[in-house]
C-alpha cells in the first residue's frame, strides 16, 4: 500500500469518526440540554438578564432541514410590570453567520403567546425587583431598545400567531389584544411591522409600520392602520429628536384618517381614554358623522404634552354630522361643513344643519373648549320653524321682563327666514335676530284673540325688539304697515311709530273691559258695532 493511499484511508476515516461523532452528539444533544441542572441554569440567566423569572418545560434542538431550536411552555414574570406564557417559542438561525457568532437573517416564532402587561402599578419596597422596569423618556427607552436590536439581530424576523395581550390597570381590564398575528423584521436600519387583531374595543385592525432610529431621532411611521370598527383608515407619523443631547426633545405627531364613522369611533375613544378631560370636550360638541378627511397634529416636549389642546391642531371636513353646542342645548343634525380645533378653541364654517324642522343654509361656530368665560360665536342664516324659537330665546334671554313676555306666547306656528346670532363669550350670551321674511300666528294672552301676522322684519338684539312693515289680523281686525319699537330695559315700553289698522269694536270692547286703565271710561258704552279706522 502506498504512502497516498495510505494517507486517505487515515483522512477518511477521520471524516467518518467525526460524522459520526456529530450524530452521536446530535441524538444526544436533546438528553444532555434537558438535565435538570442545565435547564435550571439557562433558566436561571435568562431571568437575571430581565430581573424577572422565566421557566419553560423543554427545550428542543434541531439541525436539519435547518437549525432550530424550539423552547416549550415558556412562563416569564417581571414583578408588578409584565407577566404571560408562551405555549412554544421557536428560533431558527442561519447557519453560516451563527458559525461565525452573529445571530442574523434568523426566525422567531411565537405560537400563542398570552402576554399582561400592568399600568399605574409600582412595585413594594422591600421587593428585589424594585428597578426592573427603568423608567426615562420614550426615546430614551425606545431608541435603546431599537439600537440594540438592530446592531445585534440585523435581518431578524418575529412572527407571531394567535397573540393576546392583556393591559391591566389597578388589576382592572383596560385594554386587550386578541388574535394577533404579526410579522416584525429587523432591517438595517429599521424595524417593520404588519400586524392584524382584535381588541376589546376594535375589531379587524390591519396595520403596517416602521420605526425608524437615526443618532439623533426616533421616527415611527404608520403606513397604514385600518379598523372595520370603528370604521377608520389612518397614516401617520410620530417624530422624537433633540438638537444637543442636553436639551428637551421635541415631539411632533401627525396622523390623517380617512372615511371616518364619528359615532363608532366617539364611543371607542370615550371607553378607551376613560375622563380625559381633552377627548371628552371634543366629542361632547361632535357626537356623530362621517369625516371624509381628518387632520391631526401636535407637538410638544413630552408625551403628556402631546395631549394638551394648546399643542393641537385638527383640521377635517364632516359630512351627515351630529354636534352638540351645550351652552345654548342647541342640537344640530345633518351637519356638513369643515371642521376645526385649534388653540383650544373649536371653529365650524361653510355649516349646513337642521334643526329640528329648522334648516341652517349657512353658519359658522368659534367655541372655547377651556374655561368658564371661553369664547363662543354662533352666526347662522336660518329657515326655521319659528315653534322652536321661543324655547331657545328662554335659552339665551335673560332679561326678567322679555322671558315673562316670553312666557305669555303659546302655540306659535310659522315659517321665517333669517339670521341668529349668539356671542360673544359663554359666561355672557348676546343675541341677535334679524327676521328678513316670516309668516306667523301665535296665542298671547295679553291679547282677547289669536294674533297672525305675515311679511315685513323682525330684529332682537339686547333687550330692545323691533318690527316694520308688517301686516296681519287678530279676530275681525286687521293692521298693515306696521313699524314699532319694544324694549325691556328697567321700565318696559312700546312705541308704534306707523302702521294702518282697521279695527272691530265689538270684539275689541269686552276685552277692553278688562283693563283697570280704561274699564271705567267704557263700561257704559252699549250695542257696540262700529269699525275704527285710524292711520299714524
Amino acid at each position: 500500500m502506498t504512502r497516498f493511499k495510505k494517507i486517505s484511508l487515515w483522512i477518511t476515516a477521520c471524516f467518518i469518526f467525526c460524522v459520526v461523532l456529530f450524530f452521536i452528539f446530535f441524538l444526544s444533544l436533546d438528553k444532555l440540554i434537558n438535565q435538570k441542572q442545565i435547564l435550571d441554569k439557562i433558566q436561571s440567566g435568562v431571568s437575571e438578564a430581565i430581573n424577572g423569572q422565566v421557566d419553560f418545560q423543554r427545550i428542543h434542538v434541531s439541525f436539519f432541514p435547518r437549525p432550530q431550536v424550539v423552547v416549550q411552555e415558556c412562563r416569564f414574570s417581571i414583578p408588578e410590570t409584565i407577566k404571560g406564557t408562551v405555549v412554544s417559542l421557536s428560533i431558527s438561525p442561519k447557519l453560516l453567520p451563527l458559525i461565525m457568532g452573529k445571530f442574523q437573517n434568523s426566525g422567531i416564532t411565537l405560537n400563542a403567546p398570552d402576554i399582561e402587561v400592568y399600568l399605574d402599578r409600582k412595585p413594594k419596597s422591600e421587593d428585589k425587583h424594585l428597578n426592573s422596569f427603568p423608567l426615562g423618556t420614550v426615546e430614551e427607552n425606545v431608541g435603546a431598545f431599537l439600537g440594540v436590536v438592530l446592531s445585534k439581530t440585523p435581518g431578524l424576523r418575529v412572527r407571531l400567531k394567535n397573540a393576546r395581550l392583556n393591559i391591566l390597570q389597578e388589576k382592572k381590564p383596560a385594554f386587550w389584544f386578541q388574535d394577533i398575528n404579526a410579522g416584525i423584521n429587523v432591517l438595517k436600519d429599521h424595524i417593520s411591522l404588519d400586524m392584524r387583531c382584535n381588541t376589546s374595543l376594535f375589531k379587524n385592525i390591519s396595520l403596517k409600520g416602521a420605526v425608524y432610529l437615526y443618532k439623533d431621532k426616533l421616527l415611527l411611521s404608520l403606513a397604514n392602520l385600518k379598523l372595520d370598527y370603528p370604521r377608520l383608515n389612518l397614516s401617520g407619523k410620530l417624530d422624537i429628536h433633540r438638537t444637543l443631547p442636553s436639551t428637551s426633545p421635541k415631539i411632533n405627531l401627525e396622523l390623517m384618517g380617512k372615511d371616518v364613522d364619528v359615532g363608532s369611533t366617539r364611543k371607542a375613544a370615550l371607553d378607551l381614554v376613560g375622563e380625559n378631560p381633552v377627548v371628552n370636550d371634543i366629542f361632547k360638541i361632535v357626537t356623530g358623522g362621517k369625516v371624509p378627511l381628518i387632520q391631526f397634529t401636535s407637538h410638544g416636549k413630552s408625551m403628556e404634552e402631546l395631549g394638551e389642546l394648546e399643542n393641537i391642531t385638527i383640521k377635517s371636513n364632516i359630512t351627515s354630522g351630529e354636534i352638540f353646542v351645550p351652552e345654548v342645548d342647541l342640537d344640530l343634525t345633518d351637519v356638513a361643513g369643515d371642521v376645526t380645533i385649534s388653540k383650544g378653541i373649536l371653529k365650524g364654517k361653510n355649516l349646513k344643519a337642521r334643526m329640528g324642522a329648522s334648516k341652517c343654509l349657512d353658519g359658522s361656530l368659534e367655541l372655547g373648549l377651556e374655561g368658564k368665560d371661553a369664547l363662543f360665536h354662533l352666526d347662522l342664516t336660518l329657515e326655521a320653524d319659528l315653534s322652536q324659537l321661543p324655547p331657545i330665546l328662554k335659552r339665551v334671554v335673560h332679561n326678567e321682563a322679555f322671558i315673562k313676555e316670553n312666557s305669555l306666547v303659546d302655540n306659535v306656528k310659522g315659517r321665517a327666514t333669517g339670521r341668529l346670532v349668539l356671542g360673544e363669550s359663554i359666561a355672557s350670551i348676546n343675541v341677535f335676530v334679524d327676521v328678513s321674511q316670516f309668516s306667523l300666528s301665535a296665542n298671547y294672552r295679553r291679547l282677547p284673540h289669536p294674533l297672525t301676522i305675515n311679511g315685513g322684519r323682525y330684529f332682537l338684539k339686547g333687550n330692545a325688539s323691533s318690527i316694520k312693515n308688517v301686516s296681519g289680523s287678530m279676530g275681525n281686525s286687521t293692521f298693515a304697515e306696521v313699524s314699532g319699537q319694544m324694549n325691556w330695559d328697567d321700565i318696559t315700553h312700546l312705541k308704534i311709530g306707523s302702521g294702518r289698522a282697521k279695527i272691530d269694536l265689538e270684539e275689541i270692547y269686552p276685552w277692553s273691559l278688562s283693563s283697570k286703565i280704561i274699564s271705567g271710561k267704557l263700561r257704559d258704552l252699549k250695542n257696540v258695532k262700529v269699525f275704527w279706522h285710524y292711520l299714524l
